[in-house]
């Protein structure tokens, strides 16, 4: 499929730390401001044809539906609630949230088996609310539970296509958040801001419809996936790489135009997350290339950087990093081997930043303007920006990060750069 080419409003580059006289105002602005100034291709995202797989989705669904009815029990003890509480104060993720894992762990000092429990309570209470959906025909109606091992699989990470998912339990922060309350259990199978929950009434559990305005005066577990954490459940070193932490290289000696570029801040005007996802899982696929679309060493396939930042306020500038970590905020070439990392005089970084769901049915792919080649990614959303290959020719005058400014992105996403010559 085509898209017909528009011509786009191209950002404008501010030099701000080069400031200390005229002359090398003068002389940054000649040799780093170069941006093109051409028609683009459209770069609105393809959502993929893709078969969804029932095994995979209704796995996902009743391992959800199940976790939930299986801590109706468990969440009658204040203890437990505290130590729940506990863990999503930890923010491991950057989000307010638990894997079930870390619970399960956590859950025997109060010499709980998680599993046991969650058998217990799903056999005490799956007839009464499978009959009561069918009565008044909730979100939930027609998902199976499991009532044996396959809980397990929770905690230890089920099959999700090529995937492994890990459930875990969010609080959203507007909640309530006094252990005194018993939670509503909020079942979460998409990137959706309304869904279904499970609520005490005093004598019984019943259905509730649960969103942003039920969260402000009820406590919440959002039982869901969780979407930052690798195939291995844990927050992955993917990132990581030889780099200091302000991009210098230990390795070798680069000619003196190689350059650095890497992310200092960003700005968004919305989430592009559902409520009950928490915050934005911001992820990034960055490509090298030279002008031409000419990819070094054959490479062409984008590398998922700062995977993920947690982008938890609108309209206000953010620090990028690896969650809580500095990890890595650098734009470097996707290549395995060190040498090849940095860009080169010829050699151009563009990028998608977008907001990642692991949800099958949100594969989309999209090229980055200029090049022919789609990048393949997860998002029920549009992206915060889509970067036309970016460059800066000429030599920095010493081995220092410098502010390139504020480039702005459609629906008023910005982001704000850092570059430097890498000796």
């Amino acid at each position: 499929m085509k898209h017909k080419p528009q011509t786009t409003n191209h950002k404008t580059l501010f030099l701000t730390n080069f400031s200390k006289s005229f002359l090398l105002s003068c002389f940054a602005l000649f040799f780093f401001n170069c941006k093109k100034e051409s028609p683009v291709p459209d770069s609105t995202p393809i959502t993929q044809e893709i078969s969804i797989d029932p095994q995979y989705e209704n796995k996902l669904k009743s391992l959800v539906k199940s976790y939930a009815i299986g801590l109706l029990e468990l969440s009658k003890n204040q203890s437990f609630r505290e130590l729940v509480k506990n863990q999503a104060d930890l923010e491991f993720d950057g989000d307010h949230n638990a894997l079930f894992r870390q619970i399960y762990s956590s859950a025997q000092s109060l010499n709980i088996n998680l599993i046991d429990s969650l058998k217990q309570s799903v056999l005490m209470h799956k007839d009464h609310i499978i009959n009561s959906e069918s009565a008044i025909n909730t979100l939930n109606q027609g998902i199976g539970v499991y009532t044996d091992n396959t809980l397990l699989q929770g905690i230890n990470g089920f099959k999700y296509y090529e995937d492994t998912l890990y459930l875990h339990l969010f609080i959203p922060r507007i909640c309530p958040q006094e252990i005194s309350q018993r939670p509503t259990l909020v079942m979460v199978y998409d990137d959706v801001d309304v869904t279904d929950g499970l609520k005490f009434n005093g004598t019984s559990w019943e259905h509730v419809v649960v969103d942003s305005n039920y969260a402000k005066t009820n406590l919440c577990w959002v039982i869901a996936i969780n979407e930052s954490v690798d195939n291995f459940g844990g927050l992955g070193n993917e990132n990581n790489n030889t780099f200091s932490q302000d991009g210098n290289s230990s390795v070798e000696t680069r000619g003196a135009c190689a350059k650095a570029i890497k992310f200092k801040q960003i700005k968004v005007t919305d989430l592009k997350e559902g409520f009950w996802g928490g915050d934005g899982d911001m992820y990034m696929i960055v490509q090298r290339i030279t002008n031409g679309c000419i990819y070094p060493l054959g490479l062409r396939d984008g590398t998922q950087l700062f995977k993920n930042s947690k982008i938890k306020k609108v309209n206000t500038w953010c620090e990028v990093g690896f969650n809580k970590q500095v990890g890595t905020n650098l734009i470097f070439s996707n290549s395995t081997t060190t040498k090849n990392k940095f860009l080169e005089n010829n050699e151009l970084a563009g990028w998608i930043i977008y907001e990642q769901d692991d949800y099958k049915k949100y594969n989309k792919e999209l090229a980055i303007p200029y090049c022919p080649d789609k990048y393949q990614y997860r998002s029920k959303q549009s992206p915060f920006g889509v970067e036309s290959f970016y460059s800066f020719y000429g030599c920095l005058p010493d081995n220092q990060w410098y502010d390139q400014g504020n480039w702005s992105y459609p629906e008023g996403h910005e982001i704000n750069l850092l570059v430097k010559q890498v000796n």
